[in-house]
């Protein structure tokens, strides 16, 4: 399966693929073969043609979001970004593992267009792959109901958020809280993960 979700990561055809997928859904997708030879299609349908169970169509309706979110980036720069993240030893990764383990673990709403922002702004190299790796774990860990409050933690002053604290402790966990002391006591601020988030409008997609 890893090799399949690189490889449509690196197919032409993405623009395509967003057009179908709005017009025909993910069914249609899989059980036409008209539409499946379309070569990035094909490699998505191969992987729920492996079980056709339940996990498998959630994991490809998850693939394809995440592939809809490279629109408007050629075949080349997408297999550019793949061939400098593997040699990126910062990274450290296949990219096809990683993001097939990512895909597997995270909700199917938002997260996988999320992801697929971050791994564009390392192709554009508005990141690096540090970063890369710490939002892709901030997106996994953080509740989806949580994401809208990114950016209103981002812009309050310090310690007037508004936020009840089981917020807070929600984006504490997801790593974009920096705690600190001062005479008075204990504070929160948005560390770089956050304004890293809040900058590349993860929130908004």
């Amino acid at each position: 399966m890893q090799a399949v979700v690189a490889g449509a990561l690196t197919s032409p055809g993405l623009d395509d693929l967003a057009i179908d997928y709005g017009e025909l859904g993910l069914d249609a997708l899989i059980d036409s073969d008209v539409v499946s030879e379309i070569p990035v299609v094909k490699s998505v349908v191969s992987i729920v043609r492996m079980g056709k169970g339940v996990r498998d169509r959630l994991f490809a309706r998850k693939l394809i979001n995440f592939l809809v979110g490279f629109r408007g980036i050629s075949d080349w720069e997408r297999r550019d970004m793949v061939s400098r993240l593997e040699a990126d030893t910062d990274y450290g990764r296949r990219v096809g593992d990683h993001l097939t383990e990512l895909l597997e673990r995270i909700e199917s709403t938002k997260k996988p267009l999320m992801i697929a922002r971050v791994f564009r702004a390392y192709a554009s190299k508005e990141i690096d792959a540090t970063m890369l790796h710490r939002l892709c774990s901030t997106i996994e860990r953080l509740p989806a109901f949580e994401i809208g409050h990114v950016t209103r933690f981002r812009y309050a002053p310090v310690g007037q958020s508004g936020l009840p604290l089981e917020s807070i402790a929600n984006l504490q966990m997801a790593g974009l809280i920096e705690v600190g002391w001062t005479a008075s006591g204990m504070y929160f601020s948005p560390n770089a993960v956050a304004e890293t988030f809040v900058t590349l409008e993860l929130g908004n997609l």
